[in-house]
């Protein structure tokens, strides 16, 4: 199973323009919905095998139908899911123009308190939606916050990337390889850095440290290492 190329076809729908952005499980790319003539942001999870190839696919298709549910207009739309012919997973959202947060803070610096309290409720109200749905985010982090302007908002928000979302209050080695972690190290909550059971709490951390980031203009954390923040839990350091 090999990933599409720019000006590719992807089944017989999705025209491939470009690659949005790349994580350790999937690929995401700017493409164009021809059916349905618009612009899309084309999700396809990177080929897996073996056991672990059975484990990914099974939740992908029990937990993609909770956030093709999300409705928050907050919350990127999915408007499709499947398998490929190809064998891929994958899955189209609405492309969300604008920029994410991080570019943001890099181009304008701290955002003042109104504009951060704005932000913050904006994604709190998606994150309430999911966490009624039973749905951890699990990687809230500036990159995955898209800012755009609407109807004379120029700190319109969006919540993405809820590729890696799961169940609440679950045993994170069920659906991860043994000391392989799903998120961003440095907006993890500690009980996700050790690896314990999760529930909405641990999503409010992540915006906590993210919410930090707005004020300050710059990264609360720094190093990005599973070990470095582990490190910094033994330290006794919370932040």
């Amino acid at each position: 199973m090999n990933l599409p190329r720019t000006g590719d076809l992807f089944q017989s729908r999705y025209r491939v323009d470009d690659v949005l952005g790349e994580g350790g499980f999937s690929t995401v790319f700017a493409a164009f919905d021809l059916a349905a003539e618009r612009p899309v942001a084309l999700k396809i999870l990177k080929p897996q095998s073996g056991k672990y190839l059975e484990e990914v696919s099974s939740r992908f298709k029990r937990e993609v139908r909770v956030v093709a549910s999300l409705r928050d207009p907050h919350t990127v739309t999915m408007y499709d899911f499947g398998t490929a012919d190809s064998g891929l997973l994958y899955m189209v959202f609405e492309y969300v123009p604008g920029h994410d947060l991080s570019t943001h803070m890099q181009a304008h610096g701290a955002v003042p308190e109104a504009g951060a309290a704005h932000i913050l409720a904006q994604v709190l109200r998606s994150l309430r939606e999911a966490h009624r749905a039973g749905l951890l985010h699990r990687d809230i982090k500036p990159e995955n916050i898209r800012v755009y302007e609407y109807a004379g908002d120029p700190l319109r928000v969006k919540l993405l990337d809820f590729g890696i979302a799961r169940p609440a209050a679950t045993d994170v080695s069920r659906i991860t390889r043994p000391g392989e972690l799903i998120g961003t190290p440095r907006y993890m909550s500690p009980e996700q850095l050790l690896e314990k059971e999760l529930t909405p709490a641990s999503d409010l951390y992540s915006l906590g440290l993210v919410t930090v980031e707005l004020l300050l203009g710059r990264a609360l954390l720094h190093g990005n290492s599973w070990s470095d923040q582990l490190q910094r839990l033994k330290d006794g350091h919370v932040f």
